[in-house]
This record gives structure tokens, sequence and C-alpha cells, in this order.
């Protein structure tokens, strides 16, 4: 099995004019012996704080792996040494996708799962893919986490904070039920806000009776978003001779 760990690099800028531009600072490799990836990071101030996932249960993954891929927090000083590390989710697959710090240092991570236990306080919806949105506090632990969706696949992408502290998660829904208000077809974008608390407080279908992707959003200075993704029809689709 191909090996995968997170691979890090600080690099300075030089203002030399006869060198390359940046230059290696520092570097970092961290994860265990199976597929380990990061998918965001922060700069906190004094430490870096990354977000992504692993399947690993030993090497630097020394919280406890909970079965198939866990989504995995790392904290680093400003040198690259680890401060600390956490897995979390349950038996089945679970992945972060991004990680953002609120005004109190504590830590909104928003990514999907497919397990109902573990660190899954509540799934409403087994068997299925959700969006799993998770709040810790400074030192890792969960203050409180929500899975959101339905009964078929729903995969996040991008989120964001909000101004009034709540979060919002972004990316696609297959399903027609449970938290999903509006459904148009095979999959629709798909956005849900939650507040600082994690009750949702409303969400938002855009698409067609095809495949609609939501892939990138930010929220505006009005209090609205702008959100991009795209669409897949295979209907009219013919093979290549």
């Amino acid at each position: 099995m191909k090996k995968t760990s997170f691979f890090l690099f600080n690099l300075f800028l030089c203002f030399s004019l006869y060198s390359q531009p940046f230059q290696i600072q520092w570097q970092g490799c961290f994860g265990g012996s199976e597929t380990d990836a990061a998918s965001d990071i922060i700069d906190i101030g004094n430490a870096y704080v990354i977000a992504g996932y692993t399947v690993s249960n030993d090497g630097d993954v020394n919280s406890g792996n909970h079965g198939g891929a866990d989504g995995w927090m790392v904290k680093l000083d400003k040198q690259g040494n680890l401060i600390w590390e956490k897995c979390y989710g349950g038996s089945n697959a679970d992945v972060f996708t991004r990680i953002f710090q609120d005004n109190e240092g504590n830590f909104i991570l928003v990514g999907d799962s497919h397990s109902s236990d573990g660190d899954i306080s509540n799934d409403p919806y087994p068997g299925s893919t959700d969006f799993w949105i998770v709040k810790i506090d400074s030192l890792g632990n969960i203050l409180w986490d929500r899975i959101i969706g339905g009964n078929v696949l729903d995969q996040i992408w991008p989120g964001t904070l909000t101004t009034d502290g709540g979060v919002v998660a972004y990316g696609w829904t297959g399903s027609s039920d449970g938290d999903v208000s509006v459904s148009y077809g095979a999959y629709d974008m798909w956005m849900v806000k939650l507040n600082s608390e994690g009750e949702k407080e409303w969400d938002f279908s855009i698409g067609t009776d095809w495949f609609d992707y939501g892939q990138a959003m930010i929220e505006t200075s009005d209090g609205g978003f702008l959100c991009g993704g795209g669409e897949q029809d295979w209907r009219g689709w013919q093979p290549h001779m």
C-alpha cells in the first residue's frame, strides 16, 4: 500500500536578485504507516493547526484511531515541532476538509462522516455519508458536534465562519429528506447554516434535475454569500470512438 503523510514546508522570502525567491526554512513529515493527508492549515499566531484525515494508528497518531479513516487535527509550534494531535470520528470513514478559529480561541472543523458511533454523538441518518461539523476547545476537547444531511450522500467541500459567530457549510447533497428542505434532482449544491451552539438555522439548495456540486464560497460584506460550483449532465454524453 502506498503511504501518504502530512508533508509541510515553511518558506521564507529571499530578496536576493541571484537566488530563488523562496527558501525552505524547515520541513516536517507527520503521520503513521498508513495514509495521512492534510486538507487545511491555519496560523493562530503562536502555532499552526492542521486538519485532514488519517488511516494510521501508529507513528505520530498516538491519540487512537477509531477505525477506518478519522478526522485528524495536528498542532505545531512555529518551528514545526508537534505540540499535540487528536483523532476524531467513529468506526467508518470520517474526514475534515476545513478548519477555522473563532474569536474565543475555539476551533470549528467541517467535514464528512460515514460513522454513527465514537465521537458522533447523534446520527439521525445511519448508513449514509453526511456533513459533520465539530466545535472543539483550544486543547482539542469536543464542545459539540452535529451530523447534518439526509439518508443519501451529503458531502462538504468548503465552509466559512460567519460574522454572527455561526458557521456555514457548503457542498452537495443527494438527499431529499432530513435537513434538506428542497431537492431538485440527483445532486444539488447545498448550503447549511448553524449558529454558534451548533443548531441549524437554515439550509439552501441550488441545482437542476441532474448532478450539481458546490465547491467554493465566501461570505460577502452585505451578509450574503457568493458561491460557485459545477454541473455534470451525462444524459447527452456519448463515448469517444
